[in-house]
C-alpha cells in the first residue's frame, strides 16, 4: 500500500481557460483504469489515471474522504507511450461506497482537481467524484451491451392518435402545442415543457430494425409514466404508462419481444 500523504487545504485561483494537458486527463470505472472491476469491501483497489506526457505534474494524488476527513494515496507514474503517461496507486476500500477524486500539483506549486465533471483549477464539491461501491455485481447480459437512449415523445411517432392537442391542458402556466416534425423547440419561456412532437411507444417498435442496423441491442428509456410535462420526470402515476405514449399492455408486449434472442433486453 502506497505511503498515505496528509496536505492542508489551500486557496485555488479559479481559472476556466484550460490548457490541453488538463484536457487529456482520464480516468474510468472501466478495467482499464481500475482493478478488480468489483472489488470487495476490505480489499485493495488499483487505480489508474492518464494524461499527456507532455505536462507540467510532478505529484499527483488519490483523494478519499472517509469519515468526512480527506484522506490522500501518492500515486507514481507506472509507464509512458508515445502520447501519455498512466499514473497508479492503491486505496483500502473500507466502505460500502468510497467516492474518490485526483489531485495534481504542478511545477508552479498550482493544484487540479480532476473528477468525473473534468479539470479545476479551485476545490470543486463532491457530488460528481468518482465512485467505488464494494460487493456490486452487475447482471452478466449488461456487458456485451450497446444501449440507446431515447427521449419518447422526440423519437418516432408511431400512433398520431395518441398525440397530445393543441392547448388540451395547462400546467404550471403554460398550455400544451404541438409541433411539426423538424421543427425546432420552442423556446422554454414561451412554452415551458409543453411542446410536444408525438412520439410514443409504438414510435419505438416501428424503428427496432434501424436500432438494430446501428449495432443497439439494449434501449434505455427516459420517463414513460403518466405525467404533464413532455420529459416524464414529473410522475402522476408511476405504474401507468401515459396515456400518449401507449398502454401498459403495450409496454408489456414491447418488453416481451424485445427480451427474445433474436431482440433487444
Amino acid at each position: 500500500m502506497p505511503c498515505l500523504t496528509f496536505i492542508p487545504p489551500s486557496p485555488q485561483r479559479v481559472n476556466h481557460m484550460i490548457p490541453t494537458w488538463q484536457n487529456s486527463l482520464h480516468s474510468d470505472g472501466t478495467s482499464l483504469f481500475l482493478s478488480p472491476n468489483y472489488p470487495q469491501l476490505g480489499e485493495d483497489v488499483t487505480v489508474k489515471l492518464r494524461v499527456f506526457k507532455t505536462n507540467p505534474i510532478w505529484r499527483i494524488w488519490v483523494r478519499t474522504i472517509p469519515d468526512g476527513e480527506p484522506l490522500f494515496y501518492d500515486m507514481t507514474c507506472l509507464a509512458t507511450d508515445a502520447i501519455f503517461e498512466w499514473w497508479q496507486t492503491e486505496i483500502r476500500l473500507d466502505a460500502p461506497l468510497v467516492n474518490y477524486r485526483f489531485l495534481l500539483e504542478d511545477d508552479q506549486h498550482q493544484r487540479w482537481h480532476y473528477n468525473q465533471a473534468g479539470c479545476w483549477a479551485h476545490e470543486p464539491p463532491d457530488d460528481a467524484d468518482f465512485k467505488i461501491i464494494a460487493g456490486y455485481h452487475p447482471p452478466a447480459w449488461l456487458h456485451d451491451r450497446i444501449f440507446y437512449q431515447i427521449f419518447p415523445d422526440r423519437f418516432c411517432d408511431g400512433d398520431p392518435a395518441k398525440n397530445v392537442r393543441e392547448g388540451e391542458y395547462t400546467y404550471l402556466g403554460y398550455t400544451t402545442s404541438t409541433r411539426n416534425w423538424g421543427d425546432p423547440p420552442p423556446k422554454w419561456a414561451t412554452h415551458g415543457n409543453l411542446d410536444f412532437f408525438g412520439g410514443d411507444l409504438a414510435g419505438i417498435q416501428q424503428q427496432i430494425c434501424y436500432l438494430q442496423e446501428l449495432g443497439v441491442n439494449a434501449l434505455y428509456l427516459n420517463p414513460i409514466f403518466e405525467a404533464r410535462s413532455n420529459h416524464k420526470y414529473d410522475p402522476v402515476d408511476y405504474f401507468k404508462i401515459d396515456a400518449h405514449f401507449g398502454t401498459n399492455a403495450g409496454f408489456a408486449r414491447l418488453i416481451y419481444r424485445y427480451s427474445l434472442p433474436e431482440g433487444f433486453v
